[in-house]
């Protein structure tokens, strides 16, 4: 979620405001997870308290929002970390471990395979909003509006790693269509700065449901 807005009222008077988000530059809490969350310290006991909540992005909206107790939430957390946490060393392990082959053999297919793994990470972290907590705030909220831009990245590095490993100079037609695939790709990263989060975004989906025909085709062949 780009933009998180929250006031908590007690009796028509406003008790705390919040800001936070994946765009936000200065959030009014610190700390990040791989869970977003907004730390509110009130009685629930003490009365009738309101919560409004303004959800504001430019991708899909992740909603609604759940109320945790406070030593609920962080009982589960560390669970969440794991997760995430083996999620992104199996990827930095792969890297690694791939890059070492390619340096170790220097072969043509590696470069092609680290940057699709590479690409579609940094695309994965920015969608979920874990580029914060990896990259930190200064930084994730300038890169966040990328996020479709590394997709594609990933997309390019996929295309070129399917030429090389299949082999698809010998299957003529299907080679070309990835050749024109790849320039087609090649477009939205140069027009990056003129186009919209959104013009990319429907772009990524499109090229996806196209690779997606072109692998099956391609496996079938």
């Amino acid at each position: 979620i780009d933009w998180i807005d929250a006031w908590l009222i007690k009796d028509d008077t406003l008790i705390q405001r919040f800001y936070d988000g994946d765009r936000q530059p200065n959030p009014s809490q610190n700390e990040a997870t791989f869970r977003p969350h907004l730390g509110m310290s009130f009685n629930y006991n003490d009365g009738h308290y309101v919560l409004l909540a303004r959800l504001r992005s430019q991708g899909s909206v992740q909603a609604p929002i759940t109320l945790w107790d406070e030593n609920e939430f962080y009982r589960q957390l560390p669970t969440q970390n794991f997760i995430w946490g083996t999620f992104y060393g199996a990827i930095i392990f792969v890297l690694v471990f791939n890059l070492f082959l390619w340096i170790s053999t220097r072969r043509a297919i590696y470069p092609p395979y680290l940057l699709f793994v590479f690409g579609m990470s940094i695309c994965v972290a920015l969608l979920n909003g874990h580029s914060r907590l990896l990259l930190g705030q200064a930084i994730s909220v300038h890169l966040v509006n990328w996020a479709p831009e590394f997709g594609i990245i990933g997309f390019i590095g996929l295309i070129l790693f399917t030429q090389g490993v299949l082999r698809t100079r010998q299957l003529g037609l299907m080679h070309r269509l990835l050749n024109v695939t790849l320039i087609i790709n090649l477009i939205p990263i140069l027009l990056s700065p003129w186009l919209s989060y959104r013009w990319i975004s429907l772009f990524v989906l499109v090229d996806l449901i196209w690779l997606l025909g072109l692998s099956l085709t391609t496996g079938a062949l």
